[in-house]
């Protein structure tokens, strides 16, 4: 699902932050 990856992707940006 893109919603679910979208989800992921703010997820590692935000531990990358």
């Amino acid at each position: 699902d893109i919603l679910r990856k979208a989800e992921l992707f703010k997820e590692k940006e935000r531990t990358l932050s």
